[in-house]
């Protein structure tokens, strides 16, 4: 049986609220009739989708894949419902960027203020976070991250190439020395880049005349953000390898100084996919093909030094 409309909006009340008594209440609704609404979407659909306690509510594996598929038919209605109002033929509703925090925050966030003009009728969501290389899509429309996407990502889009600079603070080298070779690192303090996937921090990567060195130096401190880690290298807390785009204005105004220079710097694509189930939605697409056409626009004044 086809779940009503009302069903999945009771659903995915629930699931915001955390708790059927908190959304009865928002949808003014009695807490009976908010309990019989999920059991006939449960019985229409044989499935369980959320597990109950005393104490909380947790999606099934079941309900968290119709949970993202619900939302997209809520969703779908409202931006009907919004188009018909308009009258203008513009996209309208809701997209949501996921994007690790330093990369979002010197990429996407400048951006926003235009994408907002040139499409009214969409309200975007940036969601910063440590997920810098995971392509699950967990709710987002839009994934930007940091390396190579997986074939199976759909379609991918390259915003422009990054590179991993070694740096320091003047005040920290005037009291450390500068390192020459990569092995003078041993003896250094190292700010490393840790998240999820590499949780004692991310190896650092050194190449020249066909030679590569791998090391991961003795963490002094360690960060699931690129821009704070940047920051504290420049407060003179030690060495740390961080992205071109986000060295560029530290370097610029001599907070930071380049080391090992002569050593080519890993490079690194920073990529954008829309994984979820609303890829082909008009405001899906409309915010994915500006951020492919301004982020490569505004990338040299970004990553200029």
């Amino acid at each position: 049986m086809m779940p009503s409309l009302i069903e999945l909006q009771v659903f995915a009340a629930i699931v915001d609220a955390g708790s059927l008594a908190r959304a009865a209440a928002h949808l003014r609704m009695s807490p009976s009739m908010v309990t019989t609404h999920l059991a006939r979407l449960e019985e229409g659909l044989g499935a369980c989708l959320l597990k109950r306690s005393t104490r909380r509510l947790d999606l099934t594996d079941s309900g968290r894949v119709f949970l993202e598929h619900a939302r997209a038919i809520l969703e779908a209605v409202n931006r009907a419902q919004e188009a018909v109002q308009r009258g203008d033929g513009q996209p309208v509703g809701h997209v949501r960027i996921d994007a690790p925090a330093g990369v979002g925050t010197v990429l996407v966030l400048p951006l926003l203020s235009e994408c907002r003009d040139r499409f009214p009728g969409i309200v975007i969501d940036l969601g910063l976070g440590d997920r810098g290389t995971l392509y699950r899509a967990d709710g987002a429309d839009i994934l930007i991250r940091v390396g190579a996407a997986p074939a199976d990502a759909g379609r991918i889009v390259t915003l422009g190439t990054a590179h991993h600079f070694l740096v320091a603070a003047p005040a920290y080298l005037s009291r450390r020395g500068i390192p020459l070779v990569p092995r003078d690192l041993e003896g250094h303090d190292g700010i490393l880049y840790a998240s999820r996937e590499t949780p004692d921090g991310r190896r650092w990567q050194f190449v020249r005349d066909g030679e590569t060195q791998w090391l991961r130096p003795r963490p002094a401190l360690t960060f699931n953000d690129g821009l704070a880690l940047t920051s504290a290298c420049a407060a003179g807390a030690g060495l740390a390898q961080t992205l071109d785009i986000l060295a560029a204005p530290f370097l610029a105004n001599g907070g930071l100084v380049r080391l090992l220079a002569d050593w080519t710097p890993l490079s690194t694509p920073i990529t954008m996919t829309c994984p979820g189930v609303r890829a082909g939605d008009a405001a899906v697409k409309a915010v994915a093909g500006f951020l492919s056409e301004r982020v490569p626009a505004i990338w040299p004044d970004i990553a200029s030094v």
